[in-house]
This record gives C-alpha cells, structure tokens and sequence, in this order.
C-alpha cells in the first residue's frame, strides 16, 4: 500500500493517535490503581488501628469491670456490664471455674489452655489476657483473667470469657465490602498487622476476595487496554476509509470522464458532503455540456452567418462592379449623348468661323452653355463638390432640387437643423449615397407628384426621412436579383447603414407611396 494514499495516511494516523491516547490512558488508569490501592491500604491500616484502639479500650473496660466484681459476692449485675466478654466467672488457683454468671460458661473454662493462662495470672498477680483458643465445637474464646489478692482466703481468679466470633466484637469488626478485618494473634514480623495493646492479638485488614479478584482483573485487562481500542479504532478507521474512499474514487473515476470530454453518464450524488459535492460536480457537467451545445450551436450560427455575409460580400463586390460600370456607361453616354454632340456641333461652328452670325454666336453660346451643365452633372453624381464644401444638408438639398424638379416633381427639402452641422465625412457620403438612391428609385419607379425630404438630430442620432406620393410597392415582395439588379439598391443602402450602426427603414405599400427612413448616432 503507498503511504500516500488516503486509505494509508488515515489508517497511519488514526491508529498512532487512538494509540498513543490509549496507552496514556491506560498508564494514567494503572497509576491510578496503584495510588488508590495505596490509599486503600492506608484507609485499611487507619481503619485497624481504630478498630484496635477501640478493642483495646473495651478490654480495659472489661478489666476493670472484673477488678470491682472481686469485692463483690453478687457478680452477675457484673457479668451484664461487660463489653467484649459474654460472662464472668470465678477460678480457682488451678483454673477451674467455681461459679459462671451465666452457667453456661463453666465448659468453655475447661479448656486446657484457658485455664493455663487463669493460672499465670494468679501466679504472677497481675491481668492477663490470652490469645483467641479452638473449642471443640469450632468457636474460638479468649479469657481476661484478674487475680485475686494472694491475702484472700478465696484465692483465685476473676475471669471473663471472650468469644472471637462475639456480637461486640463481631460489630466492630464488621467494615463494608471492600475490606475484612480479623483478629488474630500477634505477629511480629507482618508489618500489615496491628497490635491490640495490653492483648496478644492483632488486627489484620485485608481487601475481600471479591475486591481483589475485581483489582486483579482489572489489572489483567488494563494490559489489554490500549492494544484493544487502538485494533478497535484501526477497524473503525478502516470503515471509516472505505466509506469515503468509495464515494471519491467514484467521483475522480467521474471528474476523469468529464477531464476526457464524456459528458452524457451522470455523476452520482447524495446528502452527505461528498454527496453534495457529487451533484455540484453533476450540475457542472450539465452546465458544461449546455455551454458546449450552445456554443456549437452558436459556431453553427456564426458559420451560417459568415457564408450568408460571405455571399453578400460576393454580390456587393459584384454590385460594386456592376456600379461602377453602370457608372461609366451613363458618364459615357451622357459625354456621347451631351458633350460629345456639343462638342461635334462646336467645331463644325468653328470651321466655319468667317461667316459667323451674331445667331451662330448666340447658337455657340448655347452648346457652351449645354456642355458645361452636362459636366456639372456628371461631376455632381461622381462627387457633389457641395457635400466638402457646404456640408450634407446642401448636398441633399442641391442635388434633390436638381433630379426632381427636373423631373417634374415638386420636392420640399426640411435639413434646417442640419445646415451648420459636419459630422464624420464617412456618415455624411454614406447618408448622401443612400439619399442619393432613394431619389434617383423615386424618379425611375414611384411616378410620384411630390416628395419631402426631412432631417435632424435627435438624441445623438443623425435622422433623414424621404418620403413621396408615388404608386408604392411592397418592400417584401422585393427580392435581391443578381441577373436583373432588381433591388439591388435597397440592399445597398441597408448595407451602408449596417457598416456605420445605423438603421434602414422603408415603409411602402401599393398605392400609398413610399417614406425611407434612416439614423446613425454621432458624436457632439
């Protein structure tokens, strides 16, 4: 497995970390144990030495209790004052039991080693206190023997006779469940005991077993502890992995199909987060593949358009040719029907010089006259010297005046706004062309009686309007024809709007003449 992958980085760090966490906690638990076993031990060893203090204390108090019962006859009110003991009873020098209070005692006194510890006490003259014995019947008892003084003539003992297993005792000796306290002879070399002064017993608390088998398992699993959770850990780790590592490969597998250009299969998602990320993933692709669609779609379009413009680029080149030899023929024929004639008649006036006339003269004059207007109008529709002079609006208004009125068509020309106003040099030749046209169609075609031509400037918009009382037609029955130049025109003056950003309008219809409208913004 490469240490790069994510499945290797997770596992690597998630089971260092549980690791190291484990094994701290279970090193702080383990310390833990040891300073609370300490504490218990402590707890127990100051639970023992109460316990012996307050056992010690009671065994005094039964002393005395026997010291006062000496002088007395009666010593069973005695033998109801006793704390450990279960009774008292009088002995003789040998140990053997005169009378019990209660009676019951006298066979618990015949025990050899009871009554041996009655007789030290009455050789020695002073208390003593025996260690715990084994009856017969299993019990365990002890005696606290004080002597009588050697001058009585009932020389003796007073004895009180101590069951191990004694309520009094057994009450103090009773702890909770996680210690037992015993008491059992002394033993000088166990530092775990405690001494119960003025007895030869001692105390020993011990933990219960259930205590210490639940410390000693405890200890047991502790070792496992850490080692557990990190292999538990590792295992949720690697589910942990394999729920996500599923999920991305299928997104990258998916990313790679859309890298490759395979928009069409979707790409799962989900409510998580890589879920999420699927569908924003998926609504790319969507997207993706919608802007590729319109984008093919458009390149489509535009290619469409680019022949289209193309084809129109063809036919204008070819209008252009077609004007331009449309052009020299009418200057030609104008030069050959006008100038040429003129000029033809002028020199055979010439020749013949010696016999001219003031009538000839006059007759001279006139071609003279008739030759320089032909020129003139072949020059104003080459280019009007107007438009560079006096600006657009003289042009239109001159050449207007000139074409339709020699026509016999009355026209009304309103550019007053217009009049000081230059603008590009390019606006104003391609508005004059357009002008130009729409006067010259309205001369050939419309049979019109009068015409009005307006002009302004509205909002940065240069506007012209031609409009006349001809026959009309519709503009879309008009169909472009190469062969026959049939609407040629309109499509060339729309054309020259359309190169500057400005707009070609023509509204007509049979019988209702004709208006043409154009705009193009300009700058102040």
């Amino acid at each position: 497995m490469s240490p790069r992958t994510l499945q290797s980085r997770v596992l690597a760090l998630t089971g260092a970390g549980i690791l190291i966490a484990t094994a701290a906690v279970s090193l702080l638990s383990r310390q833990s144990l040891l300073a609370l076993e300490a504490r218990v031990r402590a707890e127990q060893r100051n639970t023992a030495q109460i316990t012996a203090g307050v056992i010690a204390r009671d065994v005094m108090a039964d002393l005395d209790v026997l010291n006062e019962a000496i002088w007395r006859s009666e010593f069973a009110a005695a033998a109801r004052s006793m704390r450990l003991g279960d009774g008292i009873c009088r002995a003789d020098q040998a140990g053997r039991a005169i009378v019990c209070a209660p009676e019951a005692l006298a066979w618990r006194m015949a025990n050899p080693l009871l009554a041996a510890s009655v007789r030290e006490a009455t050789a020695t003259q002073r208390p003593v206190v025996s260690p715990f014995v084994a009856q017969a019947d299993g019990t365990f008892d002890a005696v606290a023997t004080v002597p009588m003084p050697a001058a009585d003539r009932r020389a003796g003992a007073m004895v009180a006779v101590i069951a191990r297993n004694g309520s009094w005792l057994r009450n103090l000796l009773t702890t909770g469940d996680d210690m037992a306290l015993t008491l059992d002879v002394v033993r000088e070399k166990d530092s775990g005991t405690i001494r119960i002064a003025g007895t030869p017993w001692s105390i020993v608390a011990t933990e219960t077993t259930e205590a210490a088998e639940t410390i000693q398992a405890f200890r047991r699993r502790s070792l496992w502890f850490a080692p557990s959770i990190a292999a538990v850990a590792l295992l949720l780790a690697w589910g942990l992995v394999l729920s996500i590592q599923r999920p991305v490969n299928a997104l990258t597998a998916a990313a790679e199909r859309i890298a490759a250009g395979n928009l069409i299969e979707p790409v799962p998602g989900g409510g998580d987060e890589i879920g999420r990320l699927g569908t924003a993933l998926d609504n790319m692709r969507v997207r993706l593949k919608t802007s590729i669609e319109e984008v093919n779609r458009a390149n489509a379009v535009l290619e469409r358009r680019v022949e289209e413009r193309t084809s129109q680029l063809q036919r204008l080149l070819g209008k252009v040719i077609s004007a331009q030899e449309d052009e020299r023929r009418r200057v030609a024929r104008e030069l050959h029907d006008e100038t040429s004639q003129v000029l033809a008649a002028l020199g055979m006036a010439l020749h013949h010089a010696d016999a001219m006339s003031p009538e000839r003269m006059r007759e001279l004059e006139a071609f003279i006259d008739r030759m320089h207007e032909g020129l003139h109008r072949v020059i104003v529709n080459l280019r009007p010297p107007a438009i560079d002079d006096l600006g657009l609006a003289a042009a239109i208004d001159a050449f207007a005046a000139a074409q339709l009125r020699r026509a016999g068509i009355n026209v009304r020309c309103e550019l007053g706004t217009l009049q000081d106003r230059r603008v590009d040099p390019a606006i104003e030749i391609a508005l004059f062309r357009v002008v130009q046209e729409a006067v010259l169609n309205i001369v050939r075609h419309s049979g019109a009686t009068s015409v009005a031509i307006e002009g302004g400037l509205t909002a940065g918009r240069l506007w012209i309007e031609i409009e006349d009382d001809g026959r009309g037609f519709d503009p879309a029955s008009i169909a472009p024809d190469d062969s026959t130049l049939r609407g040629i025109g309109l499509v060339g003056m729309r054309e020259r709007m359309e190169l500057l950003g400005g707009r070609f309008e023509v509204e007509s219809a049979p019988g209702e003449g004709t208006r043409v409208h154009v705009d193009v913004r300009v700058t102040s």
